[in-house]
């Protein structure tokens, strides 16, 4: 019923930032075990997959950022995030500015009781799901950029 209300008032939210502006920062979590990442789906975006995360508050540093919504979609606490990169998301004169962290973990059994999470699994880091394409993109150029793989 929760996950409902959030996908009734989604665009409502949306209007709004078409309105007064959109969050101009984001984050977001390249989670991996060995050769696979975590890719979550978020109940206001439909099927696709995305990496964990989301908008920055306003007096928030990326850093606090990430690990606030780890802890709210996902219910981890990782202390060594590494940040990675930030990438401009979206066209026009307004981007988003997605800061991106990195982690390897250990914990492969991960609880997404959040209303905006309808699902989280692994996935191998050859074979993304074809309903990723925004994460398949983001996780290609950050492995090519940085050759961060962890295993």
């Amino acid at each position: 019923m929760k996950r409902k209300l959030v996908q009734f008032f989604f665009p409502l939210v949306q209007l709004y930032w078409k309105i007064f502006g959109k969050p101009d920062e984001g984050v977001r979590a390249v989670i991996t075990h060995q050769n696979k990442v975590l890719l979550v789906r978020q109940s206001y975006l439909g099927d696709r997959w995305h990496l964990p995360g989301g908008f920055k508050h306003a007096h928030e540093s990326p850093k606090a950022a990430i690990r606030r919504e780890l802890d709210e979609e996902l219910h981890l606490e990782i202390p060594e995030l590494q940040f990675a990169q930030t990438n401009d998301i979206g066209s026009g004169d307004n981007p988003t500015h997605v800061h991106i962290f990195t982690v390897s973990i250990e914990k492969t059994d991960i609880e997404h009781t959040s209303i905006e999470l309808t699902d989280a699994k692994w996935f191998d880091l050859n074979n993304l799901p074809d309903e990723s394409p925004a994460a398949t993109e983001l996780l290609n150029d950050f492995f090519q950029s940085e050759e961060n793989v962890s295993t």
